[in-house]
């Protein structure tokens, strides 16, 4: 163990006191006034004490005669009331100190919060330091209830302040770096460095899918449309009774749930998705997964009632992997209808379009495999005929002895003559057109 741990768990009394003092809300906050008012007097009484000697010591007057009325009480007064002027002069400076440092705060909490007022950021900093004029909002219906117009520093800062929670809802608070709790319905006092992070509306709520499309294992289009859900924050039988409800717990919840809800969710492009969303993602993706798992007659019109479509999703949504991802969520599923099925389009049609797709794309790959070899033996024919002129040019010009004054032409003459010959071969052996011999054209 270091020096520091040894001193902050032998002083830890002192920490948490000065903690306290610095950061502390409701009680600490009427101390905190409380001690500067008391130095302010202590300050002015000091500065009145000190004047008094000084003044005295000029006039040749001993504080023992202050207190009594007699020939010296008018100028003990006087020396008094001299000294009460004179002291007050060296508590603007602290008290003006004071005020500037208050308006500029005032002014920066305005500013990093962007209120609309600067009289919102002063009230905001009084309570923060004083406990003076705390708000109050209350939390209903899933939201915070705030009047239009109204700027309630809790909803847009948070605290200090208290939070009144109606029955039905929860809401999860949080502090600079980390959750700091949960609370459900009552009221309660939120410090400072603490803001409302969730609102959970602790009701069961109402899912619905209109309309989603899969395809199944033969290539068929089937839509599903009119599911209905029901579902709520995960509080397990355990805390709500058998029903999930009772009436000493109307609205049972598990703290984990509430986390799970505000911070296991995906964020996309267009930002965070909602809770409602997420978990009908959950529902739909469970639907789905069984339409691409089986062929379509599975799913429209199975062969015996035990391979009922209806009961096989269910079976998958009362599955421990569903309930998992939804607990994931902070949802527990309470009830739901899987809606009814149909076709993209008549099943006959999508069949042959089906059928036909794999043949069309094999007799695509045929087709092409014989032009790329047609082209192949095009490109190797003409290389071949190109070789041949160049080597039938080049022997006949080793064979021949010809004069150096008819070189040229006999070069140019001689070139075009084979170029002739070749030309007529590659047209015989080939074909007129270019096709191969024995293909039909030739």
């Amino acid at each position: 163990m270091n020096t520091y741990s040894r001193l902050r768990r032998r002083f830890w009394q002192s920490s948490y006191l000065l903690q306290g003092f610095l950061e502390g809300d409701l009680f600490w906050g009427k101390f905190r006034l409380a001690v500067l008012v008391g130095v302010s007097l202590l300050f002015v009484l000091g500065g009145i004490i000190t004047e008094t000697i000084i003044l005295s010591y000029v006039e040749h007057i001993t504080l023992f005669e202050f207190p009594i009325l007699g020939s010296a009480a008018p100028r003990a007064l006087s020396i008094l009331y001299t000294a009460m002027l004179h002291s007050l002069r060296f508590i603007l400076i602290p008290v003006t100190a004071f005020t500037i440092a208050l308006l500029v705060g005032a002014h920066y909490v305005q500013d990093i919060y962007e209120l609309d007022s600067y009289w919102i950021g002063m009230r905001y900093l009084l309570a923060c330091m004083f406990g003076i004029g705390y708000p109050r909002l209350q939390i209903d219906e899933g939201r915070k209830m705030v009047r239009p117009g109204e700027v309630n520093t809790l909803a847009m800062i948070g605290g200090p302040g208290y939070v009144m929670i109606r029955p039905g809802n929860a809401v999860l608070f949080e502090r600079l770096a980390h959750p700091s709790n949960v609370l459900a319905a009552g009221w309660h006092f939120i410090s400072r460095f603490e803001s409302i992070k969730e609102i959970i509306d602790l009701n069961d709520q109402h899912g619905y899918i209109e309309k989603t499309t899969a395809m199944t294992k033969d290539g068929i289009l089937v839509n599903v449309h009119d599911v209905h859900f029901r579902y709520r924050l995960w509080g397990s039988r355990r805390l709500g009774g058998g029903t999930g409800r009772s009436p000493a717990n109307p609205y049972p919840f598990s703290t984990q749930a509430a986390y799970n809800q505000a911070y296991k969710r995906a964020v996309r492009g267009d930002g965070l998705t909602t809770w409602n969303a997420a978990v009908q993602l959950v529902m739909e993706a469970a639907i789905l997964d069984f339409i691409r798992g089986n062929q379509v007659d599975t799913v429209t019109a199975p062969a015996s009632s035990s391979d009922d479509p209806r009961n096989k999703i269910r079976q998958r949504l009362l599955s421990p992997e569903i309930r998992g991802r939804l607990k994931d969520l902070g949802a527990e599923l309470i009830w739901f209808d899987t809606g009814h099925f149909s076709l993209e389009k008549p099943i006959d049609d999508q069949r042959i379009e089906t059928w036909g797709a794999e043949w069309v794309g094999d007799a695509k790959v045929i087709q092409a495999y014989g032009k790329s070899q047609r082209q192949v033996f095009q490109e190797l024919g003409r290389a071949e005929a190109q070789a041949e002129l160049l080597m039938s040019i080049i022997h006949s010009l080793e064979s021949l002895d010809i004069p150096e004054d008819q070189k040229s032409q006999a070069v140019s003459n001689l070139f075009l003559i084979r170029t002739a010959q070749v030309l007529e071969s590659m047209s015989t052996v080939y074909g007129t057109e270019g096709n191969l011999p024995g293909d039909g054209n030739g």
